[in-house]
């Protein structure tokens, strides 16, 4: 079993490696990627990170299981890598519009923290830990800040997670994962 374990992660890692995403993200596994895209246009390619006990359930329990906002335990990473000219204030503005559908609460700090990242463009690597109540932002591995705020870091990863997820190559990804892992227990 650990051999299977051991190839999933590989073959996940490869996959995710034509993006530059390293196998392993503060202490955490990648478990998936995939690409947003706009229209044709693909604008970053992105990783989540999660402990692997969080992917081990049914399928049917998947997601209820990943998301912090339904009692997924452990922190959430998502790394964003810009693969199209994107820059941080448009990335900024989609994510916070992405985010006040599922936040309740003041936006303002989250997008002011994402801008004191840089201009943006492809290639910047974009870097959001969740915890159910906070979202530490990281561009280009310089940390920008902790933002706190009543489900803040569950919103945030629920744009990737919850049924309306901008990201269906992420979440296929995910599911495979899921999949390889219970068939190798």
């Amino acid at each position: 079993m650990l051999k299977l374990i051991i190839l999933i992660v590989l073959i996940i890692s490869i996959t995710a490696n034509e993006y530059g995403f390293p196998s392993k993200l503060n202490g955490m596994d990648i478990q998936g990627w995939g690409i947003r895209k706009k229209g044709p246009i693909k604008a970053y390619a992105l990783s989540m990170y999660a402990p692997s006990s969080s992917l081990t359930t049914p399928i049917s329990n998947l997601y209820r299981s990943l998301r912090l906002s339904t009692g997924g335990e452990g922190a959430r990473t998502f790394l964003m890598k810009v693969t199209f000219k994107v820059s941080s204030e448009k990335m900024a503005n989609a994510l916070c519009d992405s985010l006040g559908t599922r936040y309740k609460g003041e936006l303002g700090e989250v997008k002011d923290t994402i801008l004191r990242g840089g201009k943006g463009g492809k290639g910047t690597v974009f870097q959001f830990d969740c915890s159910p109540d906070s979202l530490t932002v990281t561009v280009n591995g310089s940390s920008l800040g902790t933002i706190n705020g009543p489900t803040l870091g569950s919103s945030f990863a629920d744009i990737y997670l919850d049924k309306n997820g901008v990201s269906p190559t992420l979440k296929k990804s995910l599911e495979e994962r899921c999949q390889e892992l219970n068939e190798g227990n």
